[in-house]
């Protein structure tokens, strides 16, 4: 049983056997949203690969048992939201409204995720999101029926840099997204850094559509950076590549979790320079650097690069 399918079925567990029982009817309805198509698919085309699985498996079992002691079908209601917030919002509104489901698991994406909090806290509906953006469920009091199955961005960058102090690097720069994603994963960064002597001597934000990342590329270049983190997901990850970024950062350049799959030029699935999500794109040993313990396969994942920095 692979990571996301246990999630699921956790994420599912909690949200149905908790419900209270007035919301019980003759099967348990569970809404899904995800990126199917648009430029988050390379996320979301899994995450409803998975939610297919386990409809096929909790059918064969007969559904799900609930604390009463009775058992029930389990019907799984997937929508697409094309990678479009306006999408997410029509497909939540119908499954809270039309559909009567006792929970969502929505979406792929922060932006997405975020756009429909208003509806199911009005709703009294529990939503269950796949992004990873701590806007998501804070604040909690204002949070109340809101979850997620992704760390938060600021826990990625307690990894980042642990591995950043054991390279002994002590300049980065930052580029990111422009959009909820982004933009919380440079704010945790930011946050992490304090105190640890580590300076992001240059910051900059790019575009979803964005082709062209010669300006932000001379300004690191410029800015004296040993190390570059790019905070994106797919396809937004794929616009830089190691063979576009300056030498001096060649050797540690930090791709965000939100980067699931191996990228290159064509982004995911490409990996022409052996890149992945979350880890090291094509680094070596740098001159004077002492390099961190690296898992068998030969590649950092900075999401499990030790404890947090002290």
């Amino acid at each position: 049983m692979d990571h996301r399918k246990i999630v699921c079925v956790i994420a599912l567990l909690g949200a149905l056997v908790g419900g209270p029982p007035a919301a019980w009817s003759q099967e348990y309805r569970i809404g899904f949203v995800a990126a199917i198509t648009g430029p988050a698919s390379s996320l979301g085309g899994p995450e409803r690969d998975v939610a297919v699985m386990l409809q096929k498996e909790l059918d064969a079992a007969g559904g799900l048992t609930g604390p009463d002691g009775k058992k029930r079908p389990v019907r799984i209601i997937i929508h697409d939201d094309q990678s479009k917030a306006d999408e997410t919002i029509k497909a939540v509104k119908k499954l809270v409204a039309d559909d009567k489901v006792h929970v969502v698991i929505a979406s792929s994406q922060s932006p997405t995720s975020l756009a429909v909090v208003p509806i199911v806290t009005e709703a009294r509906v529990p939503l269950i999101s796949m992004a990873s953006s701590h806007a998501i469920v804070t604040p909690v009091k204002d949070r109340y029926w809101v979850f997620k199955t992704p760390q938060s961005n600021i826990h990625v960058a307690v990894h980042q840099v642990n591995y950043l102090r054991a390279r002994g690097i002590r300049k980065i720069a930052s580029l990111y997204v422009n959009d909820a994603f982004g933009e919380d994963s440079r704010r945790g960064l930011a946050e992490v850094l304090k105190g640890t002597g580590i300076e992001a001597v240059y910051e900059d934000k790019f575009e979803h559509a964005d082709k062209d990342m010669t300006p932000q590329l001379t300004r690191v270049r410029a800015s004296g950076a040993e190390a570059l983190i790019v905070h994106a997901i797919p396809p937004s990850a794929s616009i830089i590549t190691p063979g576009d970024v300056p030498g001096q950062v060649q050797e540690d350049v930090l791709v965000h979790q939100g980067e699931p799959e191996p990228i290159g030029r064509d982004g995911p699935g490409d990996g022409h320079d052996g890149s992945h999500g979350g880890l090291l794109r094509g680094f070596t040993d740098g001159p004077g650097r002492r390099p961190p313990p690296r898992p068998s396969g030969g590649r950092q994942n900075t999401t499990e690069a030790g404890p947090p920095p002290t």
